[in-house]
């Protein structure tokens, strides 16, 4: 017997699937985690986030530099100079 579930999917902006927020490769970027079917989704996410990000939509701080830590998870490091 299959049990549904009320679970919310979410889309993998890199190739479409829909994925479990609570078994997905998580990243997060500007004010958001976003959601990956693998962990190579993640990875040709974090070479080029502009690419997949949806411009028009609010960032909270896209200065600095991008960084992958040892676990895959990309996260911004400030700039260390302010205008």
């Amino acid at each position: 017997m299959s049990r549904m579930s009320n679970q919310t999917m979410v889309k993998d902006i890199v190739c479409g699937k829909e994925v479990s927020p609570e078994t997905a490769v998580t990243t997060n970027y500007g004010d958001r985690p976003y959601y990956f079917c693998s962990k190579a989704c993640s990875m040709e996410f974090a070479g080029d986030p502009l690419k997949f990000v949806d411009k028009s939509k609010s960032i909270s701080s896209t200065e600095g530099s991008l960084m992958i830590s040892e676990s895959g998870e990309l996260t911004q490091k400030e700039s260390s100079h302010r205008a």
